[in-house]
């Protein structure tokens, strides 16, 4: 992983959680290792990855993927199985896409066509395991919350206005 600090000093590490703590960068950038790895976090901890994914946000200009943005994310359920899908709302907004076909589960932006923000393959096939629904639902949320804080980078944008208030309180 390759950060670039504001003051210019760069810092060149493997992906770790701790890696993705610290000062606020310009920016970073992952190898297709420290992708794996980064990948492979969410499978062992996904407590882990969602801190990471928000370390990450938090230093790059404009991000703003706080856990109070990732809850406030809706999903609406639009089918049970086979596929289990789901559109996700921030406010009145579609910003997501969720659906687990074929036991590979995708996270779409803004919706199904758009740009792919996570991948996992849980133990269910066309639907959760009732044990695995929540965690992975709240990676989903966590990975649109980070595509979000990138989207919206305008400071007078309505969106970057609220990001900006939850970041803060």
């Amino acid at each position: 992983m390759r950060i670039v600090m504001d003051d210019g000093t760069i810092v060149e590490r493997p992906f770790s959680v701790e890696a993705c703590q610290g000062y606020r960068a310009t920016s970073i950038e992952m190898d297709s290792y420290d992708f794996l790895e980064f990948s492979s976090l969410a499978a062992r901890d996904p407590e882990g990855f969602q801190s990471a994914m928000h370390q990450l946000s938090a230093r790059l200009p404009g991000g703003w993927a706080s856990s109070e943005v990732s809850e406030a994310i809706r999903l609406e359920m639009l089918c049970e199985a086979c596929p289990e899908s789901y559109d996700a709302f921030f406010g009145d907004r579609r910003v997501g896409y969720l659906r687990l076909r074929h036991g590979r589960f995708t996270v779409e932006c803004p919706d199904s066509g758009g740009k792919v923000v996570l991948t996992a393959s849980p133990e269910g096939d066309g639907l959760f395991d009732p044990d695995e629904r929540e965690k992975y639902l709240s990676m989903a949320r966590t990975a649109i919350a980070l595509e979000l804080s990138r989207e919206f980078t305008d400071p007078d944008s309505a969106f970057s206005v609220y990001f900006t208030a939850l970041a803060n309180r």
